[in-house]
């Protein structure tokens, strides 16, 4: 009896808040294709290549199952519009969300909120480790750090001041790739980094930020660009010092710029990871329950690869 009442009052919420939602919102989610399964996709910001990507692998993957795919986004970082969007998704009552836990806490009541009305909830990118999402597909971003670090020492020769730019000092998956950054140069005693700066996921913001550390740290040699458009605001800034290639630069990803960066030798290395896979093992996790089934796990790990000049030419 409870149950039912819980349902019928859930059902009166979500009336409430569509009457709320914006005209131009209510849309978003609609039942297209009637009596499709239907998956949304709603990552931290829509016209970004990382999140253009793992759409390309979840479209592909829901052609296959015969699922229907909506993918809806902030124009920018906004995770008030991204928090929103989801509980426009459940209200609209899609079968399946895939999105991405910018700041873990906010979104745990969004997440509960989706799992109590019988919509899975899958992490791709960024994890929500505490929440009731059903799984967590990504990188693991310790491991990667470690491996950006690896890359420092490689480029630096064991000596480096180093400036971190990272994307959003509250995301866990970056505070997780500086965490294992750190553990790798702690072995030499003449490195270390100097200063950690926030770019708002912004390659504008990155360079802006560059300009700061060099400016209060003019001993600085090496910068950590630790989420996607980071490295190319900072390498934009180093290309304009005479002294450019004395600075080791690492990035993650793996955007043009960066690519092309790595063919000059402006940038070291990145840790590139595999946005299209995420795309793909999301939708999977979903199709599993979805049939009755279980995933077996809580975290589906996806490879990182290393590129420099090495093997850049190879691979791109």
């Amino acid at each position: 009896m409870k149950k039912k009442w819980f349902r019928i009052l859930s059902s009166v919420c979500f009336l409430i808040f569509l009457a709320a939602c914006k005209k131009t919102d209510i849309g978003l989610f609609s039942a297209e294709f009637p009596g499709m399964t239907r998956i949304s996709f709603i990552p931290p910001i829509e016209n970004h290549p990382f999140w253009l990507a793992a759409r390309e692998g979840m479209a592909k993957e829901c052609h296959r199952l015969g699922f229907n795919l909506d993918y809806v986004g902030p124009d920018i970082v906004n995770q008030d519009r991204q928090i929103e969007l989801i509980e426009i998704a459940i209200a609209s009552q899609v079968d399946g969300i895939v999105t991405s836990a910018v700041d873990p806490g906010r979104f745990d009541a969004v997440i509960r909120s989706s799992v109590r009305n019988g919509i899975p909830i899958v992490l791709i990118g960024s994890d929500s480790p505490g929440s009731l999402r059903t799984v967590f597909v990504g990188i693991d971003n310790v491991d990667a750090g470690r491996k950006a670090g690896n890359l420092m020492i490689e480029s630096s020769g064991g000596k480096a001041l180093i400036g971190v730019v990272t994307g959003y000092s509250r995301q866990l998956s970056l505070n997780q790739r500086i965490q294992g950054f750190t553990e790798a140069i702690s072995e030499y005693p003449e490195m270390r980094i100097v200063t950690v700066e926030e770019s708002g996921f912004d390659q504008i913001n990155a360079g802006k930020r560059t300009k700061e550390i060099l400016l209060e740290h003019p001993e600085v040699n090496a910068f950590l660009g630790v989420s996607t458009n980071d490295i190319e605001g900072i390498a934009r800034i180093i290309s304009e010092k005479s002294n450019s290639s004395s600075f080791s630069l690492i990035g993650f990803d793996d955007v043009d710029f960066t690519i092309e960066s790595i063919k000059n030798g402006l940038v070291y290395g990145t840790i590139v990871q595999t946005p299209g896979q995420l795309g793909i093992l999301s939708t999977e996790a979903l199709a599993a329950v979805f049939s009755g089934g279980e995933v077996p796990e809580s975290f589906i790990k996806t490879e990182t690869r290393l590129i420099t000049l090495e093997n850049v030419k190879d691979l791109y």
